[in-house]
């Protein structure tokens, strides 16, 4: 019987230097030798030690990569209080040689006399496990491989530095267990197929997660689509494409994300805000891996890793009837939950200097990555609804207005940001902030008062000004708001002026570099339509 492929984890592949060492320790392993020889392909070189009382000297000599111990030996008596011969090797691995990862290997995991609890190795494995994939025709070779690779990646992640684990990952993440814990589902997730859910307020990272999952994975291309705000028919052919004439304007046949993202990852983020008819037909997407174009009869299989993301807890969303509780089951697989910012202050000095780096980058300045101790203090105290976003938001406006190269306490506006809205905010301007933003600024809410838009504006968070300001205005107010804007700047600026960046970074927000110049050519684009310019404009008069 041909044997059906599994993959194994990135890690569970050769070592930098070679092929990885496994010891295998079981008093049976002189009959699994050449079983063994099975995981060469998969990166592992097997010597045994059949003997208890010559295993930690095979230890010191052989040097593994990685141990894979047998618990129940010869002459031990499980009922007389569940300790063994394998768990006392544990414990005496663990002390000689702490930076060697181990995986309990037995057939007895499902004893209840065994003291597991008392155990902390890396990973376990059943042996019977081999048995069932060798009788269904799977490689149980790959998928012990892949539990060695991740028993090795725990060690790793023990002993990384935290500016190593940052550069793995793509972004910062600090010191708090919390996100500890998230790295280990990260790497957990990258070496399966699985859909994942991501959960996390508004401005936590949902897509740098989701970005770190298709990375490690190995996979390409990454597509990134917010579910909210988009039309069911466009969303519904962004996804899954369409025949010709399958609507109107519908010319010719355009393939959707699920035919492009061959082999790649799809992140939907909102993924509450899908239209219910979608979300149901996600839920068979998702289940049988096929899919049909808009106007099609045909069922298209697909090769795509699905990645979703709530600003919600999902539960809540499913009580709420905003996501299908269906939907929820088949895409939390595997759910990692990010912190919001106040349950992760001690990671506010790591992230300081990342952020200032962005926004010196971003405003053309050199202020010094320096945190003094009274600034940490405010920024400690403030309780970041608007997470990491809005720390972003507000050290770039810091470092916007700044006198000097290094930032003080009156360099900080923490009234303009999102968490500081008060009485003034009219109701229906901003809601659940921090949780789920909704901006509806409707014009008949703020009138035609420009000074009044324009102090609106500065109390919501900088990636959503440009929007506000472009729906809810038209000609002439536009054009006053944006005069009063500039104004304002040049007024609060040092030297009197404002960069077309730094007005792209007040209306825009500082993001990377790629999507900042789309956004600052979309501002230029109507300025000029508007004639105002930054150069010529007078605001004295």
């Amino acid at each position: 019987m041909k044997q059906r492929q599994i993959p194994p984890t990135p890690s569970a592949s050769k070592g930098k230097d070679g092929p990885r060492r496994l010891l295998l320790i079981d008093d049976q392993a002189a009959k699994m030798k050449t079983m063994f020889e099975a995981l060469e392909p998969y990166g592992y070189l097997t010597s045994i030690e059949a003997s208890s009382d010559n295993a930690i000297k095979s230890v010191r000599t052989y040097t593994p990569d990685v141990v894979l111990l047998d618990l129940h030996f010869p002459g031990d008596d499980l009922d007389a209080g569940g300790a063994t011969t394998g768990g006392r090797l544990l414990g005496q691995i663990q002390r000689e040689f702490p930076r060697l990862p181990v995986v309990v290997f037995t057939t007895r995991l499902s004893d209840d006399r065994l003291s597991l609890e008392t155990m902390n190795p890396q990973r376990y494995y059943a042996q019977e496990k081999i048995d069932q994939l060798r009788k269904s025709g799977e490689d149980w070779a790959a998928d012990l491989a892949r539990t060695l690779g991740q028993a090795i990646n725990d060690m790793e992640l023990k002993e990384k530095s935290p500016e190593e684990l940052d550069a793995e990952m793509g972004f910062v993440v600090g010191k708090s267990p919390l996100m500890q814990k998230v790295v280990e589902t990260i790497r957990s997730a990258a070496s399966t197929a699985m859909t994942v859910l991501i959960e996390g307020e508004t401005g936590t990272g949902k897509e740098l997660v989701a970005k770190a999952i298709h990375r490690l994975s190995g996979r390409k291309p990454f597509t990134a689509i917010n579910c909210s705000g988009v039309h069911e028919e466009t969303l519904h052919a962004m996804l899954f494409g369409h025949e010709d004439d399958a609507f109107t304007g519908a010319k010719k046949m355009k393939k959707g994300l699920f035919d492009e993202a061959a082999g790649g990852t799809v992140f939907l983020d909102e993924i509450q805000d899908m239209p219910a008819s979608l979300q149901h037909k996600l839920v068979r997407v998702v289940e049988e891996k096929i899919f049909k174009r808009m106007g099609g009869s045909v069922d298209i299989a697909f090769n795509v890793r699905l990645i979703g993301a709530t600003n919600r807890p999902a539960q809540d969303l499913v009580k709420e009837d905003r996501l299908r509780e269906d939907l929820y089951f088949r895409l939390s697989t595997l759910a990692i939950t990010l912190p919001p910012l106040i349950e992760r202050k001690e990671d506010i000095p790591l992230l300081w200097p990342v952020l200032i780096e962005r926004a010196n980058k971003a405003a053309g300045k050199t202020v010094m990555p320096t945190l003094r101790k009274e600034v940490r203090e405010l920024l400690i105290q403030h309780k970041w609804p608007g997470n990491i976003r809005e720390l972003e938001h507000v050290i770039s406006r810091a470092v916007l207005h700044a006198k000097g190269n290094i930032l003080l306490t009156q360099d900080f506006d923490l009234g303009s940001s999102s968490s500081a809205l008060g009485s003034d905010a009219p109701s229906g301007i901003i809601t659940e902030m921090g949780a789920n933003t909704v901006v509806e600024a409707h014009s008949s809410v703020w009138g035609g008062d420009v000074g009044k838009i324009a102090a609106r504006l500065a109390a919501v968070p900088a990636e959503q000004r440009y929007d506000i300001l472009m729906k809810n205005t038209a000609g002439d107010l536009q054009k006053n708001v944006l005069i009063e804007i500039i104004c304002k700047l040049r007024a609060s600026h040092p030297q009197k002026k404002v960069t077309s960046k730094e007005l792209t970074g007040y209306l825009c927000g500082y993001r990377g570099e790629e999507e900042f110049k789309k956004a600052d050519g979309k501002l230029r684009t109507r300025m000029s339509g508007l004639k105002v310019s930054l150069t010529e404009l007078n605001c004295n008069q």
